[in-house]
């Protein structure tokens, strides 16, 4: 797990101009470059200067800020169309589906757009056009198992929508809807405790306790990455993922402390237990 953010300023660009439903040629006429040089901004093959940023940021309604990675709280959903999307499929949670649903196959739709996020250099761009109608399904889905003996299904199901949750979190965070970025964690960890996953329920809380911080809310935090912690004890010996899930949620933790001025106490947490899950799982 990773808060990285590897996406230059071409994809942020990309991103925020399909936003706005702006072709390259308009683009690049209303900045006074080519079409093509934009293309290769938008690429990566070129780095615009400060000047043109600013040119490109007016054309675009947003923040200099925003295209270099650093988007404010977006307190009105119009930096981009999909946030307030997102928003409305949220809200609305999804009917349940009369006509069956496909787990299997909306485990590789999960599994594809979680592959989209971290691997390709058009995440922003391609997560929009992919993210909406699949939170949509996954939401429906979860509500479409409460008969007896659909156990198994139902886990499935929040299994589904944990996951889908986690990838929302990150993606909303990352285009500064902080504010849907919380409730998208509040969710995962919902759905996580249906899928009586131990080490799922742990990273649910990790999840959590990130949108806390860039929340200022690091006592929230603090609180909620212990919480985990103490839940994943009696699995420790099992080592593997379990160690490296407690070592992340001490991270957590560790940063909760420096937020609140207690550096001391961040430092013994980092040197008494996450550096040590770090070694034993070959991460350190």
């Amino acid at each position: 797990m990773s808060e990285s953010d590897e996406i230059g300023i071409g994809e942020r660009l990309r991103f925020y101009r399909q936003g706005r439903k702006k072709t390259q040629a308009v683009v690049a006429g209303l900045a006074g470059v080519s079409e093509d040089y934009v293309s290769q901004i938008e690429r990566g093959a070129k780095t615009p200067t400060i000047g043109l940023l600013h040119k490109f940021a007016r054309i675009l309604g947003v923040q200099v800020s925003v295209l270099l990675g650093e988007p404010q709280f977006e307190r009105n959903g119009t930096i981009h169309p999909v946030a307030s999307e997102l928003h409305r499929r949220m809200m609305s949670f999804g009917e349940p589906s009369g006509d069956g649903v496909d787990l299997v196959a909306l485990r590789q739709r999960v599994d594809a757009a979680w592959g989209v996020w971290q691997t390709s250099p058009r995440r922003y761009s391609e997560g929009a056009e992919v993210f909406p109608a699949l939170l949509s399904d996954v939401q429906a889905a979860a509500r479409s198992f409460r008969a007896f003996g659909e156990v198994e299904e139902r886990r499935e199901a929040a299994r589904l929508s944990s996951d889908m949750y986690f990838l929302l979190r990150t993606f909303a965070k990352r285009i500064g809807r902080t504010d849907l970025s919380l409730v998208a964690a509040d969710r995962a960890i919902a759905a996580a405790y249906e899928t009586d996953d131990p080490l799922r329920i742990a990273g649910a809380h990790w999840n959590l306790g990130h949108i806390l911080i860039a929340q200022d809310e690091a006592e929230a935090a603090e609180e909620t990455a212990v919480r985990a912690i103490e839940e994943l004890k009696p699995h420790l010996e099992d080592g593997g993922d379990w160690v490296a899930m407690s070592g992340a949620l001490w991270l957590v933790a560790s940063v909760a402390s420096v937020r609140q001025g207690d550096a001391w106490a961040a430092r013994d947490r980092l040197r008494e237990h996450a550096l040590p899950a770090a070694e034993s799982t070959g991460e350190a």
